[in-house]
This record gives structure tokens, C-alpha cells and sequence, in this order.
């Protein structure tokens, strides 16, 4: 490693070589025609060019860059955003109003953890932006920080213990098996156009991201059994998702194809934003829900809890895998559970779990995630607390002879076991058939099925299959009685 000053063109550089990396930094100042003026500004380049040596190596043994740390919080974000360091959704650009306004002429050396909360309650108390809005914004600061951390500008980040602004939980749909049917008797003109529509009713069937759809092939798919097998894009972990007849059915066009051959070709090949075409297909049907392809997921979960016979039923553990996977909270809500009564069914003779130990026997379950949160160190009390929050589970503190260990009673999940555990479903006291599902992120109310109910049953009598009495299908019928095309 080298930091040398260089004259050139009647400038003044400095030429650093480090790791095999030959690189110049102008100074910024002219190389006088004076012979004494040239000895200053010698001297001044010989100063600044000690300091930055000290610098490059201070960065190489991770310590704090003072000089990077002096240019202001404004400065620093405008540079990443120039060099697009922050990734194109980023909502950096579209906070700068805000923070130009409440940082000013701030450095990065200077902010502390009570800056950036009060950078959180200015954002706040803005009338122009609501509670999502504001959250996006602060969480385009916290990456600025976490950035700042990896280039040495800053020893720690100061906004790592400061919490989130509290967002509502966004409204979700799904589609009816009635909606669905008259969307699939809707036509959407266009190559593209008929596409977009195929594919959004072949994602209501496997749970497949619009990504995932262009990139599908027919090699993709095995057929004995029928079985759709890729590494997602998103998530880059590979799943193999169980096609149901109605799904083939979509996409059989009864032609031989290449292996590397894309099922939607038209797809796959356009950038065009496919949002227009299905607002325009809503509302040629007539439905009111708000389409995406996100909708189609969610209506994927929905149909995979809501019918009975082997697909389903193995489509079922997909369908709350792949919601687990798109939730930006990391949530595994429904797994938890299946978990815990997995451990409470071991010892059924305790009243009592301290949380502690339920958190060592969720780590200590093989093939669980749990070991894997909090990079590798695994699932903690309070994130635990966090997650039985939802369902309403709180801890109570027992006297234990000289501790007071805080737990859980097991009679407190009976109801939420009965409610969403498959096999504890014939418990549950739902008159109408239907469960409120608030963390399956896919659906809301799902209809829980008659158990002699079969997806194949149409398929394989179709002559004489009647609706069940009660179930939720109305006039669609069931999932093979649906007139795709």
C-alpha cells in the first residue's frame, strides 16, 4: 500500500495503490508557477497526504474513517443515491425532502440514537405523509446508517435499538371460487392480454409469483406425479409444489415441448407493467377486489386449506410455506404453533412452561427453523412473545419455590390449536364453517371442508357431482368444474 503525491496537467493528485488497485484523488488545487508558492502547496500535499494514508489503513484494521465522517448526512445520501448504492426501491430519493429540512448541515460522526428518533417523531408529525409512508422513509435512514457502518464512518449504528413507526396491517383479499369462475369466462384480448389472464389462474393454483411465472419452464414440471419443482426467484430455495389437475389443465396445450421452452413465452418477454391489464379484466367482470398477482397467491391458500383429498392436503403445508416466505416479517405464525403443541403433547403433564424452555425446545427441534432466526443464535423470549401476541397469548408469572419465572399455561392455546391446526380442526366450534385466519397472510376466512370432500371426485364423476350442502363453493362448484377456456 502507497499514498504518493503526483502533479499533472497543473494539478496536484494523490496516487493510491492499495491491494493491487491503482487509483487517483485530485486535491482540488493548481500547480502554481511560482517556484516558493510550489514548496506551500508541496508541503500542504504532503500533509494531506500523510493524513489519507493514515486513513486507508485505519479502514483496513476497521477503524472509525474520521475524515469520511465529517461530510454531512445530506452529502452522504445524495453520493448514494448518485452511485444508486441503495437499490432502485429504495424510497431514499423521496425521503430527501424530509431529511434535508430536519438534518441541515448535520455530520455523520455527529449522530447519536436520540437524532435519529427524533428524526422518527419529525416524520411523525408531517400532516403530508401517513404512519406507512413515514416508515418507509425511516427505514431509508437506517440504511443509510447501516451503510455508513460498513464504510467505517461510524463505529455503531445509532438507530439499532430504535423501533419502527407502528403501521396497520394492510387489507388483504382473495378471490371466491365464484369470482374465480367468472374470470375465467372473461376474455382479455391481446397476446399478452390472454396470457396474463392464464397465468393469473395458473397462480391461483400453485401459489406462484409473477417472477417465478416468467421464468417457468416445461422442464420445470414433472409428470408422475404432477409436480411443479423450482428455485424461486426471490427467496433463491428450491420448492417442488404438488399440480393439481385443474392447474394442468390450464397450461396442457396438448404439444410436445423443449425442456428450456417457457410456459408463458409472452411472459417471459415483456416488461410491460401487467397491473393494467388485470385492473382492465376486473373490471370487464365485474369484480371489485383490487387484482394483482399477489391476490392469486393468497386465493392459492385459501383453495389448498379449503378442499379436501391428498393435493390439498399436501398443498396445504406449500401454501404456509410460501406464505411464510413472502412476509416481510419472516412470519411462521402457524408453524409455531404446530410446534408447540408438538412440545406440550411430550410433557402433558405440565401445567406450566417457563418461556425459556419452550424457546430450548423449539431451538433443539430438528428440521425447524427456529435455530436459523437471529443469525444462527435462534429464536429468543421476546420475539417469541411477539409472535403469540398475535393470537393473543400472553406470558403469566409463576412462583416456582424462589423464582418467578414468567410462561405459558397450555389451556391457553386449546382454542387457537382448534382453531388453526389441521388435525385439531374437528374442535373447533365454528357454526359456519369458517375460521378467521389472521396470520396465514394468504387469506382471511377460509372455509374448513367436509371430510369426505375430494378434489379428484369431479374429475372422476362429473356426470353426477352434486355441491356439498353448506360448503362455500356456491354456483362455481368445485375446483374441476371451472370452465378455464
Amino acid at each position: 500500500m502507497s499514498v504518493k503525491v503526483r502533479v499533472s496537467k497543473g494539478h496536484v493528485f494523490l496516487d493510491i495503490y492499495v491491494n493491487g488497485t491503482r487509483r487517483w484523488e485530485s486535491l482540488g488545487i493548481e500547480w502554481p508557477a511560482d517556484k516558493k508558492l510550489q514548496k506551500e502547496v508541496l508541503r500542504l500535499a504532503e500533509t494531506i497526504c500523510a493524513r489519507r494514508e493514515q486513513q486507508i489503513l485505519e479502514g483496513e484494521y476497521s477503524l472509525r474513517d474520521d475524515v469520511g465522517g465529517k461530510q454531512t448526512v445530506i452529502q452522504y445520501a445524495e453520493k448514494l443515491i448518485k452511485q444508486k448504492q441503495e437499490g432502485p426501491k429504495n424510497p431514499l430519493p423521496k425521503s430527501m425532502k424530509y431529511l434535508r429540512t430536519y438534518a441541515g448541515t448535520t455530520t455523520i460522526g455527529a449522530i447519536t440514537s436520540a437524532w435519529v428518533e427524533g428524526y422518527k417523531d419529525f416524520l411523525l408529525n408531517q400532516p403530508a405523509i401517513g404512519n406507512n409512508t413515514a416508515q418507509k422513509y425511516f427505514d431509508a435512514l437506517k440504511s443509510l446508517l447501516r451503510r455508513a457502518v460498513m464504510e467505517r464512518l461510524l463505529v455503531r449504528n445509532p438507530a439499532e435499538y430504535i423501533k419502527n413507526i407502528k403501521v396497520p396491517d394492510p387489507q388483504t383479499y382473495h378471490l371466491t371460487l365464484d369470482e374465480l369462475g367468472i374470470l375465467a369466462k372473461t376474455p382479455l384480448g391481446g397476446e399478452l392480454g390472454a396470457e396474463v389472464k392464464k397465468s393469473f389462474l395458473f397462480a391461483c393454483y400453485t401459489g406462484l409469483r409473477i417472477s417465478d411465472l416468467r421464468g417457468l419452464s416445461w422442464g420445470d414440471i414433472e409428470r408422475d406425479p404432477l409436480a411443479i419443482s423450482i428455485i424461486q426467484q426471490k427467496t433463491k430455495e428450491r420448492v417442488s409444489i404438488p399440480l393439481a389437475p385443474i392447474a394442468w389443465k390450464i397450461i396442457d396445450d396438448g404439444r410436445l415441448h423443449k425442456a428450456n421452452e417457457k410456459v408463458f413465452p409472452a411472459l417471459s418477454q415483456s416488461r410491460t407493467n401487467l397491473n393494467q391489464y388485470l385492473i382492465a379484466w376486473a373490471k370487464k367482470a365485474g369484480i371489485e377486489k383490487p387484482l394483482g398477482f399477489h391476490v392469486a397467491r393468497r386465493t392459492f391458500g385459501t383453495f389448498a386449506l379449503q378442499y379436501g383429498g391428498d393435493w390439498p392436503k399436501r398443498a396445504r403445508h406449500i401454501a404456509l410455506e410460501l406464505c411464510a416466505k413472502s412476509d416481510d416479517n419472516g412470519d411462521l405464525s402457524i408453524r409455531l404453533m404446530a410446534d408447540i403443541q408438538t412440545i406440550f403433547a411430550g410433557s402433558p403433564e405440565r401445567d406450566f412452561w417457563p418461556s425459556q424452555a419452550i424457546v430450548d425446545a423449539l431451538n433443539g427441534l430438528v428440521e425447524a427453523p427456529w435455530a436459523d432466526m437471529n443469525n444462527g443464535k435462534g429464536l429468543t423470549t421476546n420475539r417469541l412473545a411477539r409472535m403469540l401476541q398475535r393470537f393473543e397469548i400472553h406470558t403469566k408469572t409463576v412462583r416456582m419455590g424462589d423464582r418467578t419465572p414468567k410462561g405459558y399455561v397450555p389451556a391457553s392455546f386449546a382454542d387457537i390449536f382448534a382453531r388453526y391446526l389441521q388435525n385439531n380442526r374437528n374442535t373447533a366450534t365454528n357454526n359456519d364453517k369458517s375460521m378467521q385466519n389472521k396470520d396465514l397472510k394468504c387469506c382471511r376466512n377460509v372455509a374448513v371442508a367436509d371430510g369426505n370432500r375430494n378434489i379428484q371426485q369431479a374429475k372422476r364423476d362429473d356426470a353426477n357431482t352434486e355441491s356439498d350442502e353448506g360448503s362455500s363453493t356456491g354456483a362455481a362448484g368445485g375446483l374441476d368444474d371451472l370452465d378455464i377456456f
